[in-house]
Parts: structure tokens; sequence; C-alpha cells
């Protein structure tokens, strides 16, 4: 999901004669808000003032960082509009003295961990990722543009293990100018509030990147979650790592197992697991990609991190479309901001961005077509500012019926929401000077786990067969599929298990006489000792087949045929 906004006058485009079109104001989904509401808050016109010597900033948001450090030191932000122990509010804020950042949690101007509690070093850590990282691909001299902005929002009290204002901490590292907004810490709410303060972050200019949570399941947690924010789901090699959560949600992933060199006695450095240090790798590819290219667009960034993502080739079937676009490859990143990047002719990433790489007179035409199991896809324009593309033609049609779902210029279109799940897509450019530029972002949405295997029709007619619909592999976890047999007038229903293999007391086949689960309940089954015939003398059945998250197992087939009802005897 691409999400960025500028509302300031940082940012330019590098080629004079790109022009700037228009924010389209519609959504239809989360993917398509990502793209709109950072397009409609983006200004009229974007200037730059020495873009070339500016510095990159990244803000932290998370326990404090000790910029003790030697490594960390030269790469302490400082706050130039405010004066260090003169206690006043030079820069009138509200926070006096705030020369280095804020402690949020404690309400002073230290945001350094207590020097006595070994526990709060994540913050740390993660600075010492992203530096690490972003050494390893930079010069010397883009390096030394680079700032940590510390803000602090865990108290050093003794046994506080919880986040204070760590919102009001976000709010601050984007008025201070962050480029990258770190937040390697989840909650699985968000207020009202909260969110207006990531969109208000994104509309200062802001890359907002969250790590996804460490429970191991499709969970949603927050700011992750939310369209404002870059998700990062953690890997282990080429597979999701087990703790790291995943979702339609996720934009992307990164290594998370073992991350980190030396000894554990070395502070803040020793390797870890989670989406936290997957997170930071993230967040270090985009520092790494403004460093690179200072007057990018941040949409710019997220595109080419997306686009450049490699795929994970160790997914299982389940997991297909719910670690984003795919594995962070910084390398091709920073080839895409300084070159552009050149889509191939199929994309079956679950979710990623289409670059225009196409001349005067050329017609290109792609197909998209993700791997895995999809309800939908959501197709959202990119017409960045100074970027020539608002005249190109697109022409989107749905590849296995051939209807057309849109043709027009890239200017004219709004957000499409398909169940089409196979799409061909023809770019024309227009008048204006063209070069390898995102103009199109995708994202497919996969089908729900406890909904994948129920594909069967809702309605049956009788005499049929119902099965759990996994085939040879196990149930899903968490199963919700729902039968409704009807049979004709004047006959009942009689259900017959001919296989029968599920979580005892755990997973359970219902059978309800009516068509709802509110009637009253003909049979619960289950285990794995197959039943008796169950008679139901109704001619409309809910069979429903409901599971937990843990032990699947092979699932059931279960006949339903007909048998005449009683007739009732004569007075």
């Amino acid at each position: 999901m691409l999400a960025a906004v500028v509302h300031d006058a940082r940012r330019h485009s590098p080629i004079a004669s790109r022009t700037r079109a228009p924010g389209v104001h519609r959504h239809l989904s989360r993917f398509a808000a990502v793209v709109l509401l950072g397009l409609a808050a983006l200004p009229a016109t974007v200037t730059s003032a020495g873009d070339s010597e500016r510095t990159i900033t990244v803000a932290i948001v998370d326990d404090g960082i000790d910029f003790k450090i030697p490594s960390l030191h030269p790469f302490a932000w400082q706050n130039g509009e405010e004066l260090s122990g003169n206690r006043v509010d030079d820069d009138q804020n509200g926070l006096i003295d705030d020369r280095s950042g804020w402690d949020f949690a404690d309400g002073d101007a230290d945001p350094a961990p207590p020097s006595n509690r070994l526990d709060r070093d994540h913050g740390t850590y993660l600075a010492l990722l992203v530096v690490g990282a972003a050494k390893a691909v930079l010069a010397p001299e883009e390096l030394a543009s680079i700032r940590i902005m510390p803000v602090k929002v865990m108290s050093d009290a003794p046994g506080e293990l919880r986040l204070r204002k760590a919102y009001a901490g976000v709010a601050y590292a984007a008025q201070q100018g962050a480029d990258v907004i770190l937040m390697a810490w989840n909650d699985p709410v968000i207020s009202a509030e909260e969110e207006a303060v990531l969109r208000r972050a994104r509309a200062r200019g802001a890359l907002l990147i969250g790590s996804a949570g460490n429970l191991g399941v499709e969970k949603p947690m927050y700011p992750a979650a939310h369209e404002a924010v870059l998700a990062v789901a953690a890997l282990k090699a080429e597979r999701r790592l087990r703790s790291s959560n995943y979702g339609g949600y996720i934009d992307m992933a990164a290594p998370g197992f073992q991350v980190g060199e030396g000894s554990p006695s070395q502070f803040g450095l020793r390797p870890r697991d989670g989406t936290s240090p997957a997170a930071a790798a993230v967040a270090a590819a985009a520092v790494a990609l403004f460093a690179r290219r200072p007057d990018a667009h941040p949409l710019e960034i997220r595109a080419c991190l997306l686009a450049t993502a490699s795929p994970v080739t160790g997914l299982i079937d389940v997991e297909l479309g719910r670690v984003g676009a795919g594995r962070l490859d910084t390398t091709a990143a920073l080839s895409c901001i300084e070159e552009g990047a050149r889509s191939d002719d199929r994309l079956d990433a679950p979710k990623s961005v289409l670059f225009a790489g196409i001349s005067e007179g050329e017609t290109r035409t792609h197909f998209i077509a993700p791997n895995g199991v999809f309800d939908s896809i959501d197709l959202s324009p990119l017409s960045i500012p100074g970027l020539a593309t608002r005249d190109m033609q697109l022409r989107i049609v749905d590849a296995q019926r051939g209807r057309v779902l849109f043709s027009d210029t890239l200017n004219a279109m709004k957000p499409i929401s398909t169940p089409a799940t196979e799409l061909e897509i023809s770019l024309i450019p227009g008048a204006s000077a063209m070069a390898t530029l995102p103009v199109l972002a995708y994202a497919a949405k996969p089908r729900p786990l406890q909904n994948r295997f129920c594909r069967e029709p809702t309605e049956l007619l009788a005499p049929t067969v119902i099965e759990d619909g996994s085939a040879a592999q196990d149930y899903a976890p968490g199963s919700d599929c729902h039968w409704l047999v009807t049979a004709p007038p004047g006959y009942g229903l009689n259900f017959t298990f001919l296989e029968l293999d599920t979580e005892p007391r755990r997973d359970l086949v219902y059978l309800f006489a009516g068509p709802r689960t509110n009637a009253e309940i003909a049979a619960v089954v289950s285990g794995n000792e197959l039943p008796g015939t169950i008679r139901v003398p109704r001619s409309q059945s809910l069979v429903w087949f409901v599971t937990d998250l843990a032990n699947q197992s092979a699932g059931f087939r279960l006949r339903v045929d007909l048998e005449p009802a009683e007739q009732k005897p004569e007075h």
C-alpha cells in the first residue's frame, strides 16, 4: 500500500520539465485511501532549498537511544531551533530545551535510556541496525547526511513496561520534520485521535514504518495496520518467522531472525528475533533512498521499496498474499530511486507498483496475476507531483472475462476494486515527456483464512455430498463455513458422515433443524468416530463447520439424502 504525503516545501522533482498531476479524492478501501488521502493533501507547488545539503532524519519512537555509543554519536539529531539549557521554549512548541529530542513518558528533555537499566536497549538496538544497514550501502558523504531523532515513550520507572504517550511522540517527530518515523511497537486497538495523529504525520511528509507484531497470528496490530503506515512482517530465511504476525494489511517483509552482531554483553547489539529488526531494516532502506536522492517524493520512495521487493519462495499456501509485496531488496530499491524501474510483463506479487517504462508511440501491456487465493484486486492511480504521467492512457481489462474496467487517462482514473484476479493493463504514453515512472498501485485482497476452503455454494439441493473443501490438506485454522441444504416440499433430510477427522470438542460440525443458527440443534459432531445417520425432519438444514486456531486435521465428508416427510394420520 502506498502512503505518503508532503505538506511543506522540502521536496521537488529533479526533472524540470515534469508537471504536476492533481490528486483524486475518492477511496474504495484501505488500499485506495493510502494513496488518495496522500495526494489530496499535497501542496500546489513543491520547491527545494539546498536539498543536496539537507539532512535526512529518521525518528525512532521507542524507549530511548544511548548516543554515548561511539558508532551512534555522529548521527545524533539536534533541534536547530532550540537552545540547550536556557530553560526557554525557543521554538515555541510547548517543550522547554528539547534540543536533543524529548522524553514523553517522563516529561523531560532527556530521551536517553536510564544508565542502570539494561532492559531499556530496544531503541538503541534499532538505531544501531539503521546505522549499520545505511553504512552498508551509502557512500561516506551520503551517510553523513543522516540524523537519528530520539523520541522516548517508555518511562524510566522500575517495572514499567507500557508505552506512554507514544502517539504524542509520533506527532512530535513529524512536527520536527522527520523524513522517516520508525514505530516498532504494537497495540491491538487504535483510537480516532491516534489515527488522526498518523494521518497528520503523513501529511507533513513523514514516511511511517511499523512492525507487524510478534504473536504469530493473522491479527492486525497498530500502528502498523493503519492505512497511513507501511507495515513490515519478519522472515527467517525464505519463510515467515513463526512469531511474526501476517495478513492482508502487511506491505512487505524483511529478515527478522537473529539480527545483530557481537556478543550479548555488548549493549544494544546482541542478535534478536522479531518484527522490530525487520521494520528497522525497511526504515534504514528508506533513509538510504532519501540520502541517495534527497529531492525524492515519499511516494517514489515507497513505490520503489514495494516494486523491487523479491518473492519469498518458502511461504506455505495459506501465507500467500499475507506478507505483502515480498522481501526487502535495498540494492534494487536504490537503483529504482536513481534510475526508475521497468515492470515485468507479468506481475505475480500480491501487492506492488506498476512502473511505466515506455516511450512516445509505444504501447506496453502488463498482466497482473497474483499467486495465491484472492477475493479481489484494488487499483489506484499514482499521479505523483512533479512527474509527467497525467495524460498517459490506461486500459484495464478483466483478462478472464474480457470486460473493460477502465479506458482513459491516468488523470481521469478513480480507484477500482474488482473481483477479477487477473488483469490486463495497457499503457500508452501521452504528450508529456516520458520517463520510467510509477503510475499504478495494486493490492490483491486475500480470501479470509476462515473461508479459504468454503468453496461450495451456500445453498445446496439434496441429495449431495458436503465436505470441508480442503481436499488432501488440513482444514484452515479458524474455519467458519456454512451450507444451507434445501429439500423439495414433502421431504426431510438424512445426514451420513462418510469421513470424520476433527479435533475433539474443539472443531465442530453443527447440524441445525432449520435455515439459521437460532434453529434447534439436531446434532453436534466432532472427533474421528463416525456417528450414525442423523435425521432432520425439516425441508431445510444449516450445516456449520467452525474450528479454533490450533490442531487442524483432515476434515469431513457428509452425504445428504432425502427422506419423505412423515404423514400425519387423518382424524
